[in-house]
């Protein structure tokens, strides 16, 4: 999904963050608040300190934990420098709700 892609659909709901140093986006065991988008930069994702994946521009994390409902099972660092975009929970689960119903009808 492109950043004007995203914002469009979370127009009114964007919270942007700028990570000026690195620092946890979230950590394993934790329950996500929400939907976050990578606009500038990079998040690594580790697991028993081990770096399992790195994700970059455009990419957008959180969907499958917010559905589901569950724990992260890993934790996420962003890189210094990157800008990320960030729709809570409550604003995501209402659009996705919200355009389920409009393509089933």
């Amino acid at each position: 999904m492109s950043i004007m892609e995203f914002e469009a659909l979370f127009n009114t709901s964007i919270q942007k963050v700028i990570f000026t140093i690195e620092a946890p986006l979230f950590y394993e065991g934790q329950y996500l608040s929400g939907l976050y988008f990578i606009k500038k930069g990079k998040v690594h994702f580790f697991k028993k300190r081990k770096l399992q994946k790195s994700l970059s521009e455009n990419q957008i994390i959180g969907v499958g934990p917010i559905l589901l409902d569950e724990e992260s099972n890993q934790n996420a660092f962003v890189e210094r420098n990157s800008e990320i975009l960030f729709v809570s929970k409550l604003d995501a689960l209402k659009k996705i709700e919200t355009l389920a119903n409009f393509n089933l009808e």
